[in-house]
């Protein structure tokens, strides 16, 4: 029996996967999809796994493995931890899955929890794997539910691409009936086959039935009705578009004397190349409006269909779209000299939009970061690297202890890079978290190590994935569900790795600290140190960061 919820673009999806019996759920924290798995978990669905993983790639890795034995499964990564995945992704797109796989991307428009607003549409015909976008959150519901069956029907991976603005966007939405435990698959077998293996001998059979899925796939998906026309049928003037930016596009054309026909696609790749022709057939011109990069006004170029948009200069490249944004380039389309919104102006806001620093009363990072700072500066020439996650914070004000910040688990081999080439600072250090470390850490001090740099690495280590809400982690000691499991030691993990000189405090202890960090730097290897603390019980997640 079907009920009516208000719901958000994220928890449909959630909502989706339970109603289509999803049994293994995995991913890693990241806006804007942390909220699919925290969603999940707090769901009263029978007999589902759900897990933070170590990171993207074991995420994927564990959702393709249900998959492989017949279970419906689904890994939720942000648009950055695409790249992580990638390796395992593209391994499931060769092999295929028996049960239903739907990966779950959060795309940032703006980078407004992220690092940067990479545009992981592109993945999509790289893979080879169908990628669908909903534009409100019922479609985000029925979209998920469709997912499940079109990657079980073609034995093929389906991507999900969700945008922040579903944070923001909520609505009564029609939901269906949750299955119980019997409907749910029991005791499957992994029935092997040749595509199962990584040999060069198959190499070319498991790149033809790749090819085989996706025409499959894509045959359905050219008449999918989540593409879907709308507007006024005598208009001159048609835009098409992808996913909730929708919502902005119906407020800036009521501000505008000129009717619309719009085509909102929900199929981004097989790109839907038959209904744009028949779409674009009785119009005098095209307007394209999407986020980031201008994939869909590409695609339509090679169609040899005239189209306007980002390329011609009717929007702006960077940021996230705002109303006037779209209605400026709407009257640019329409032949008005209407410049666009200024790039320092639109820059402003959008740093003003982002989440500021604010540091929670007895921060143990906070306490690390006044210890690094007071270490720096009884240093000769120190240049110090970190990373994302709460520990970036440091290189705002009032430190600035960082002098750049890479992305997760790199930092060590980027210092040990600049070691290698011969630099002329006298103190290397590279910082990081201990979700990070944890995440993809390890190897990179592990390399550093093996290729004899001469680095100081420095772990803050406050027990949760802090920036993303206070998720727990390996070391953590619990599970997403609150389970008590085994807490990962950090401290066996360096050791492990052939560090040598290794030292820790406690991060509230700041002198102790600034002196560990001192004597670590005048090593002639890698040193580390380890800085440890917990949260207090408001941290600074929980302030609006």
């Amino acid at each position: 029996m079907s009920e009516i919820m208000r719901l958000n673009g994220i928890e449909c999806v959630a909502r989706g996967a339970l109603e289509s019996g999803v049994k293994v759920v995995a991913g890693y924290p990241g806006g804007p999809v942390t909220g699919v798995i925290e969603s999940l978990t707090k769901a009263k669905g029978e007999g589902v796994h759900v897990e933070w993983s170590s990171n993207e790639k074991d995420a994927a890795a564990c959702a393709f493995g249900a998959a492989a034995i017949g279970a419906r499964s689904l890994a939720a990564i942000k648009h950055v931890g695409l790249n992580v995945a990638s390796d395992a992704i593209m391994m499931a797109a060769f092999t295929g899955v028996k049960g239903g796989l739907v990966i779950v991307v959060g795309a940032d428009p703006g980078g407004a929890v992220s690092q940067n607003e990479m545009d992981d549409r592109y993945y999509a015909p790289l893979f080879m794997l169908p990628m669908l976008e909903p534009a409100t959150p019922q479609q985000a519901l029925e979209m998920t539910r469709y997912a499940f069956s079109l990657s079980e029907k073609y034995g093929i991976v389906v991507l999900l691409r969700l945008s922040s603005a579903f944070l923001k966007f909520s609505e009564n939405v029609q939901v269906g009936s949750l299955p119980g435990k019997k409907d749910r698959i029991q005791n499957s077998r992994f029935q092997p086959n040749k595509e199962h293996l990584s040999l060069g001998t198959y190499t070319l059979e498991t790149n033809r039935n790749r090819h085989k899925r996706l025409a499959f796939a894509g045959e359905e998906l050219n008449s999918s009705e989540f593409n879907k026309i709308k507007g006024n049928e005598k208009a001159r003037f048609g835009i098409i578009t992808s996913g909730p930016i929708l919502k902005k596009i119906k407020e800036a054309t009521e501000r505008i004397c000129e009717s619309f026909k719009t085509l909102t696609l929900g199929v981004v790749y097989p790109f839907p190349g038959f209904i744009i022709s028949k779409f674009v057939e009785s119009l005098n011109g095209i307007f394209v409006v999407e986020e980031i990069e201008p994939y869909i006004e590409e695609k339509i170029q090679y169609l040899n269909i005239p189209v306007r948009g980002k390329i011609s200069g009717d929007l702006p490249r960077e940021g996230s779209l705002e109303t006037e944004d779209i209605e400026i380039g709407l009257r640019r389309f329409l032949g008005q000299e209407v410049p666009l919104r200024c790039f320092e102006i639109r820059s402003k806001e959008h740093i003003s939009s982002n989440k500021t620093v604010r540091w929670a009363e007895g921060c143990p990072v906070l306490a690390g970061h006044r210890a690094l700072y007071q270490a720096l500066d009884k240093m000769e020439d120190p240049i110090c690297i970190g990373g994302v996650g709460v520990v970036s914070w440091g290189a705002e004000e009032p430190f600035k202890n960082l002098v750049s910040t890479c992305c997760m688990g790199i930092s060590p081999s980027v210092v040990s890079g600049m070691y290698h080439a011969g630099t002329s600072h006298k103190e290397l250090i590279a910082v990081m978290g201990d979700s990070s470390f944890l995440h993809s850490g390890i190897q990179s001090l592990m390399n550093a190590v093996y290729n004899k740099a001469r680095m100081t690495f420095i772990i803050f280590n406050n027990h949760k994935t802090a920036e993303t809400g206070g998720q727990p982690n390996p070391g953590t000691g619990v599970t997403i569900r609150g389970e008590k499991t085994v807490a990962i030691s950090l401290e066996k993990l360096v050791k492990a790795c052939g560090v040598k000189h290794f030292f820790k405090a406690d991060l509230f202890n700041i002198t102790d600290c600034r002196d560990k960090i001192l004597r670590a730097v005048r090593e002639n290897e890698v040193s580390v140190v380890l800085l440890s603390a917990s949260c207090p019980p408001i941290c600074c997640t929980d302030l609006g960061i």
